[in-house]
């Protein structure tokens, strides 16, 4: 069989990340042999070894340098070992990992090991988190490259002074497919080529398909609204808790700041991929500013509200990822405001029959592109 090497946010402990490398790896290894590249840039490995380690003062002070510089709290990883551990046996278990690599140098010796290259999903082309090995820097032969479901995050490409590096990287691949018209069509200005606009992994997998892998096990109250925020907007939170009350409804909310652990709700400290699946599946009502959040809200037909993130004047703003992909499903109306309160959607009554009908014909667009792309890649066919 042809061999596919996956380069994406492999090992990283975010959900929507892991889930959308389990997918592609899912859907490519069906007709060939693929394998997720292990690529740790030096840098994020030096802060995961202090993020974890054992010296708390080096540690701690470590954690408010990287506050300040970001604006926010990061994950408290001291009281994250149950989750961590969930991630790596998730990746354990479902993972076709390479051997670790953190340089070109050592990315380049796979142009031998592999007869076609993908790049995607997720924010791997985010201009200002930029990092061209994610352009597939490395690859000799630009008829072996494949970008699928890349997506730079932002509609604010030209405001990063990494633009002009992007352009030059992207005219070197054989195929080119974005995960939001706004990158799709930035694409295809500065190529001159179609670039078409494909389903994120996640959802090229149905219900099912993500049913066999949930944790069903997993302990969690028999009503509950799944809250799932990584912006930090404390009056989302005091709306949901206030909304829950007046339902009875218990909440459940994945922790990602300091703050969150003394929080008066449920506080899960052990939720892994296969964790967060079973969270959503089994909720009366999900919350979340996550796109992949909503992304599974949809696979799994939930009532739920997607918030908003970033401000509209945020030149790094990630929400057109959101907007996006509930302006093609139909939902867009579903979004918190002062207007559209939490009463208000969760009366909405979503017509999953038509949104699962769009996936359907999305999915199969999808899936044709990569079927192309990949089969020209590895030479066994000619371009069509």
């Amino acid at each position: 069989m042809k061999t596919v090497a996956l380069i994406t946010w492999a090992t990283g402990e975010n959900y929507g990340t892991s889930l959308q490398c389990f997918a592609m790896q899912k859907v490519i290894s069906s007709e060939y042999i693929c394998a997720a590249v292990n690529y740790e840039p030096r840098f994020d490995g030096v802060i995961k070894k202090l993020l974890r380690s054992p010296f708390k003062t080096a540690r701690t002070a470590f954690i408010r340098r990287i506050s300040r510089l970001c604006g926010t709290f990061p994950l408290v990883y001291e009281k994250q070992e149950k989750r961590h551990a969930r991630f790596l046996q998730f990746r354990k278990n479902f993972f076709n990992l390479t051997a670790r690599y953190v340089s070109c140098e050592e990315l380049t010796g796979l142009n031998g090991q592999f007869d076609a290259f993908v790049c995607g999903s997720d924010q791997i082309w985010n201009p200002f988190g930029f990092n061209s090995h994610y352009f597939l820097d490395f690859v000799k032969n630009s008829s072996k490259k494949i970008a699928y479901a890349s997506s730079f995050g932002t509609e604010n490409i030209e405001s990063s002074k990494n633009a002009e590096k992007i352009i030059s990287l992207v005219r070197d691949f054989a195929f080119l497919a974005c995960r939001e018209e706004s990158g799709a069509a930035w694409l295809s200005q500065k190529t001159g080529k179609k670039v078409p606009c494909v389903l994120d992994p996640t959802l090229l997998l149905k219900k099912d398909d993500w049913q066999k892998i949930a944790n069903d096990d997993y302990k969690r109250p028999a009503h509950y609204i799944f809250c799932y925020f990584l912006g930090h907007n404390e009056e989302y939170l005091k709306t949901v808790f206030t909304f829950a009350k007046s339902r009875g409804l218990a909440v459940v909310l994945i922790p990602i700041y300091k703050k969150d652990f003394s929080r008066k709700c449920i506080i899960p400290n052990d939720v892994g991929p296969s964790e967060f699946i079973s969270l959503v599946e089994q909720a009366e009502f999900v919350c979340t500013d996550s796109f992949h959040g909503c992304c599974f809200s949809v696979l799994f037909e939930k009532p739920f509200a997607p918030f908003l993130r970033f401000s509209n004047n945020d030149k790094k703003s990630q929400n057109v990822r959101v907007i996006d992909f509930l302006e093609k499903v139909g939902l867009r109306n579903l979004f918190f405001s002062t207007e559209n309160d939490l009463e208000h959607i969760f009366a909405t009554k979503i017509n999953y029959a038509a949104v699962n009908a769009w996936l359907e014909v999305e999915r199969q667009k999808s899936l044709s592109y990569l079927e192309n792309a990949l089969s020209v890649a590895t030479g066994e066919v000619d371009d069509v």
